[in-house]
């Protein structure tokens, strides 16, 4: 069988490959298993860089399954334990085409907890980590300044998206930092390789819903004010609405740290300009953090400083239509100092 190219293969076809197709044409570095015993998956390996595995048998003699659910699970279990031995290659395109396979796969919410059987997110991290050291992970795709500057990109962007998707599922949620991840996703963050930008702070906004360990390590890392520092990504409207949400979550922790860091006079700043936006996610995430913060009168006091009290009105003149950008700029409004408005201004939310 001919070598797999990187950048010519179908993805589709890559999921249909048997065992046996892949491990004739990929030399692993590490030579994987299937095992059943949940001792040594994820955080109880013994290893800093553990084995993929499956627990084949638990997913088998799952009960409330029919018969045929029960094959398709297995086969998708043994597809993505064959397919995280690609992260394992020495060569970088495999590993890419690996990411690439399991980013696919892992758009499947019960994919994404099989994943974390896998030990997929302690692979995905380490590959971002080494992939970021290379000069070519900060250079645009394509740019022709180094070598191993295309391959390296993809590594970073492909990780990302994995760690992403896998970040949905709750549990994988702290897998992903007791590996060691917030520190290279925020790495992320300093690139120049937006899309790589961009799903960086997809992976930090999922993995800041209700979990408080995220938060915490969130916020004495400093990652909270490379978030606001993505909220001025004009060209970039997923990265600044991701950016935006991400801060939504983070504020479930009303810790006066948190408060303090997310309610900053540069992101107060840059939230009342994204009252401006013309993406109305962007705006609605914009209107929730605002919400959060005027709930103390210092930061109530800020948002008017920054002038964002006539954006507010604005918008809940021009979004009639939309309920909830309504009712979220008066509730806004409401929390924020005089000068009160007139009965007239007020009819008109």
């Amino acid at each position: 069988m001919p070598a797999l190219l990187f950048g010519r293969v179908d993805v589709e076809k890559i999921l249909l490959l048997d065992p046996e197709q892949i491990s004739e044409i990929i030399e692993f570095r590490t030579k994987v298993s299937v095992v059943t015993d949940t001792s040594k998956c994820g955080e109880g390996s013994t290893s800093d860089k553990p084995p993929p595995c499956i627990v084949l048998e638990d997913l088998s003699n799952h009960e409330n399954r029919d018969d045929k659910r029960k094959q398709d699970t297995v086969e998708s279990a043994g597809r993505m334990h064959w397919l995280s031995g690609l992260l394992y290659s020495n060569l970088q395109e495999y590993r890419v085409l690996g990411l690439v396979a399991l980013r696919v796969m892992a758009r499947d919410e019960e994919h994404r907890a099989i994943l974390g059987l896998c030990g997929a997110a302690h692979t995905a991290v380490r590959i971002l980590a080494d992939s970021l050291r290379l000069s070519g992970a900060l250079r645009p795709s394509g740019s022709g300044s180094d070598a191993g500057s295309d391959s390296a990109v993809a590594a970073v962007t492909h990780a990302a998206g994995l760690l992403c998707n896998l970040a949905i599922y709750e549990p994988n949620r702290d897998v992903i930092r007791v590996a060691g991840g917030l520190d290279p996703l925020a790495a992320v963050l300093s690139t120049r390789v937006a899309p790589a930008v961009e799903l960086a702070v997809g992976c930090l906004r999922n993995l800041a819903a209700k979990n408080e360990a995220n938060q915490r390590a969130m916020l004495s890392g400093g990652i909270v004010q490379r978030l606001v520092a993505c909220l001025g990504a004009s060209n970039e409207v997923a990265t600044q609405s991701n950016a935006v949400w991400a801060l939504y979550n983070l504020l479930s922790n009303k810790s006066s740290e948190m408060m303090e860091a997310v309610g900053s006079p540069s992101a107060i700043e840059l939230l009342g300009l994204l009252l401006s936006s013309p993406y109305l996610e962007v705006v609605k995430g914009a209107l929730h953090v605002l919400d959060v913060l005027a709930s103390k009168a210092a930061f109530a006091k800020a948002i008017c400083r920054a002038g964002a009290r006539a954006s507010l009105v604005s918008l809940a003149s021009s979004f009639v239509h939309e309920a909830g950008v309504t009712s979220r700029c008066q509730s806004v409004l409401r929390k924020l100092p005089s000068p009160l408005f007139s009965r007239r201004s007020t009819r008109r939310y």
